[in-house]
């Protein structure tokens, strides 16, 4: 197989590599100076699922390779670990373009110059981005997919391209059945969870209230260190935690309809709306039940 290096890789690494530098400066700054145990929760969680994502596209650019055979294209990135196969026979068209990347990211890392994931384009529709620069880009369809790619020797990928009786020709946007979500276990289950959390994180605090099991005095903020820094009545705890939970609430709601929007182009990058609103609920759940544990 003839392996073709990408185009100016590098620039897409060190871009992520110092974004990454200054978000983590401003968080850790962030986190230091706010005393807040709720707040510095989430900058820790943030921080770590933000790092492994940006380590993760940044060693995904830095491996990132093209290699086409007698009788597939392979796209390689992490040592090749994550390997893309598109049968030759499988090919329809390409086209070539260059300038900016005027693209909606579903899904990946990507700017006008550069893109990994799955992006939408108004003239060619989804397609899965493996550019690391703007200049020469192939893209290319399969029956029912396009991917897009930035050989460093263009003209002789184009040429392997042409040996195998590929055609230059615009790609056209096809009209894709509307992916229905609520047929899917993998958003149909977490949807559900989200759900049933809310309920429990806004119930809970009710009935222990008029249960007549919550102290005259609750704590209502604490310090990074788990000490309660303003001090409230217990009527004022639970509207405190009805106040959080109609936040998940309203965070529920707009994660649904961005998941569903998404599932128009790629049903996959739908997930991760409903996820995160899963994760957020799940951590909230945990703060109240260490606060009811101690102060009960």
């Amino acid at each position: 197989m003839k392996r073709f290096k990408p185009m100016k890789r590098i620039n897409g690494s060190i871009f992520i590599i110092l974004l990454t530098l200054i978000a983590d400066v401003l968080v850790i700054i962030t986190s230091v100076f706010a005393n807040d145990y709720v707040l510095n929760l989430f900058l820790r969680m943030f921080l770590v699922i933000f790092n492994i994502y940006q380590l993760y596209y940044i060693l995904q650019f830095a491996t990132l390779n093209y290699e086409i055979g007698e009788e597939m294209l392979k796209i390689t990135s992490m040592f090749g670990l994550k390997q893309i196969k598109i049968l030759l026979c499988d090919l329809d068209r390409y086209t070539k373009k260059s300038g900016d990347i005027n693209a909606i990211k579903l899904s990946g890392y990507g700017v006008k110059r550069f893109a990994v994931g799955r992006c939408v384009f108004s003239n060619i529709g989804v397609v899965n981005m493996n550019v690391t620069w703007n200049e020469n880009i192939f893209y290319i369809k399969t029956g029912n997919e396009v991917y897009g790619i930035s050989p460093k020797d263009y003209s002789e990928f184009e040429n392997e391209l042409k040996k195998f009786g590929i055609k230059n020709d615009e790609i056209v946007v096809e009209n894709k059945k509307v992916q229905k979500l609520y047929k899917d276990n993998y958003f149909r289950i977490p949807f559900f969870l989200v759900s049933i959390f809310i309920i429990i994180f806004l119930v809970r605090p009710i009935y222990l209230y008029y249960g007549g099991f919550i102290p005259k005095s609750m704590p209502l903020s604490f310090n990074v260190k788990f000490q309660p820094t303003v001090m409230g009545t217990s009527r004022d705890f639970v509207f405190k935690q009805i106040e959080y939970g109609l936040l998940n609430m309203a965070l529920f709601f707009c994660m649904y309809y961005a998941a569903h929007l998404n599932a128009k182009y790629y049903k996959k990058s739908a997930y991760k709306y409903i996820y995160f609103s899963l994760a957020i609920i799940i951590i909230f759940l945990i703060i109240q039940q260490k606060i009811l544990m101690k102060f009960l």
